[in-house]
C-alpha cells in the first residue's frame, strides 16, 4: 500500500496483435493508470515514458533508481520494442489509453519463430517519483513472431443432450492467425471432458482419465487468416473416470497429434460448450 502524497502510475492493460512476422512494424494499446494520491508530473522536461517490450518469459526486469540508462547487463531474454511519453499529467485515478508504434524485434537469447510476452512498463526512467516504484509494469499475452502458421479452435458447438453410446454432430470452427498458410491437412479431434481444460497427450503417453476422444476429421490447408468450420461426427462415449451420465465439457483440439510447427502450441484447444449424455 502506497502512503503519502504521490503519484503512483501503473500499467492496467496491454495488448497488441496475435502474430507478428520479424521486425514487422505494429502498435500496441497500453492503458496507464495513476492510482496514487496526487496529480502526476506535468513537466515537459521530465514526462514519464511508456515502455514495449517483448520477453521470453513472466519476468520483466527494469533498472533500478539511479542506474545508468540502458542499464549495463541487461537480461538477454528480453528485448525493448517501442515507446511513447506521457504528455498529460493524471490526476488520481485518472487513466489514459496510448497506442505505442513498435517493431517485432526478439531478445538477444531467443531461438526464433515462436510466442513471446508482449509487456509494457511506465516510467522506467524514473523521472517521476512515486508511493511504489515495483508496480509499474505488466506483462500481456503471448505473441507469435517469426513465419509460421497458428491454429486456434475458435468456437465448438452441438446438441444440448445425447443419449449415452449414440453418435452425434459437433460443430467445429478453426482459424489459421499465424502469418503464413499451413501446407498440409491436420487432424481435428472432438473431446468430451469432466472439466474445461483440455490437454494435448504427447505421443506415446496413455488417455487422460478426465477426457475421452470421441470423433475427427481432418482439416485442409489454410491461408493466412481464414477459418473454416467443420461438422465433426461424433460419438457420446464418457470419459474413462466418468462413473455415470451427465453433464461434460464439449471441447475440441486442432493438431491433436502435434505434427504442425506453429508459432504457438499452448493455443489448440477450446471446451467452452456443455452437452449432456443420458442414460441410454
Amino acid at each position: 500500500m502506497g502512503v503519502g502524497n504521490r503519484s503512483d502510475l501503473v500499467v492496467s492493460e496491454v495488448s497488441g496483435p496475435v502474430s507478428l512476422e520479424h521486425g514487422q512494424n505494429f502498435m500496441a494499446t497500453v492503458r496507464v493508470c495513476n492510482q496514487g494520491t496526487e496529480s502526476s508530473s506535468s513537466s515537459s522536461y521530465s514526462r514519464p515514458h511508456v515502455e514495449l517490450y517483448l520477453s521470453m518469459d513472466t519476468e520483466l526486469e527494469l533498472p533500478s533508481p539511479g542506474s545508468p540508462y540502458p542499464s549495463p547487463g541487461m537480461p538477454r531474454d528480453q528485448m525493448f520494442i517501442g515507446s511513447v511519453e506521457l504528455e498529460q499529467s493524471l490526476a488520481p485515478a485518472q487513466c489514459v489509453t496510448l497506442s505505442v508504434p513498435a517493431s517485432a524485434v526478439l531478445p538477444q537469447e531467443a531461438q526464433g519463430d515462436g510466442a513471446y510476452y508482449l509487456a509494457a512498463a511506465v516510467d522506467t526512467k524514473w523521472v517521476e517519483q512515486e508511493l511504489r516504484e515495483d508496480n509499474n509494469s505488466r506483462m500481456g499475452d503471448l505473441v507469435g513472431v517469426g513465419y509460421r502458421p497458428d491454429l486456434v479452435v475458435s468456437e465448438v458447438s452441438g446438441p444440448s443432450s445425447v443419449a449415452n453410446g449414440l453418435a452425434f454432430t459437433a460443430t467445429v470452427t478453426v482459424c489459421n492467425q499465424g502469418t503464413v498458410p499451413t501446407a498440409q491437412q491436420v487432424w481435428l479431434e472432438v473431446f468430451l471432458s469432466q472439466d474445461a481444460d483440455l490437454s494435448v497427450m504427447n505421443p506415446g503417453e496413455p488417455p487422460h482419465d478426465d477426457q475421452r476422444s470421441v470423433g475427427g476429421i481432418h482439416v485442409d490447408p489454410l491461408d493466412v487468416d481464414q477459418c473454416v468450420t467443420l461438422d465433426v461426427p461424433a460419438w457420446a462415449d464418457l470419459p474413462y473416470a466418468a462413473p455415470e451420465p451427465g453433464v461434460f465439457h464439449l471441447g475440441a483440439i486442432v493438431d491433436s497429434n502435434s505434427w504442425l510447427q506453429e508459432l504457438r502450441e499452448d493455443n489448440n484447444t477450446r471446451a467452452t460448450s456443455t452437452l449432456e449424455v443420458t442414460a441410454h
